[in-house]
């Protein structure tokens, strides 16, 4: 899955490119403004950066952030939640600090609803997947096309569908146009509006 868009990889701070009016529109109902406090605490690195900003430069952030994460009064607390969240979601304690200073970039925000660590060990597990069962298809098979089915569903329900700018800014194909669109074109009886007779 070459060339899929990994916006969590990349710092979102300065790249900011010209959104269309349809991102305009798109940016608007589906993310919040960032509040002031929430800048102060992002400078302070306690919280992500604006995952998007608006014309007028109105910076722009997941609609459903973290609580507990967004409790954490200085770095070392924010670093013990996130690691014991992380690890106990099944993630590897040495990639915890890495996922971290991906979320404080601000790049989960692109693509997740609920950027978190839990959403965020979902979303890999669940791209996985997708891309092992679509390496070798086996659609004859009743239990390859129901487990794909439902992979896709999920992956559907987490992430964000991007704005338009976002391929270009983060140079690649989005993952939901690579996971989503893409196989549910391929093979059309996964869409959820395929009726199972």
């Amino acid at each position: 899955m070459s060339g899929i868009t990994d916006p969590s990889s990349s710092d979102t701070t300065g790249m900011h490119p010209e959104l269309t009016a349809e991102d305009v529109a798109y940016v608007r109902s589906t993310f919040c403004t960032q509040s002031d406090l929430d800048r102060q605490r992002a400078a302070a690195g306690l919280a992500p950066q604006a995952s998007y900003l608006l014309p007028d430069g109105t910076p722009m952030v997941a609609t459903e952030p973290d609580a507990d994460l967004a409790q954490t009064t200085d770095p070392l607390d924010l670093r013990q939640r996130f690691h014991t969240r992380w690890v106990a979601a099944g993630g590897r304690h040495q990639d915890a600090d890495a996922e971290l200073e991906a979320w404080l970039r601000g790049g989960y925000g692109v693509c997740l609803r609920s950027p978190c660590p839990e959403t965020i060990l979902a979303k890999t597990a669940l791209a996985q997947t997708i891309a092992a069962l679509t390496t070798r298809p086996m659609p004859q098979r009743a239990w390859w096309r129901e487990t794909l089915r439902h992979a896709v569903a999920a992956y559907d329900e987490l992430v964000l569908p991007f704005a338009s700018v976002d391929p270009a800014r983060f140079g690649g194909t989005t993952s939901r146009a690579q996971l989503i669109d893409t196989v549910r074109a391929q093979w059309p009886e996964l869409s959820p509006t395929h009726r199972r007779d």
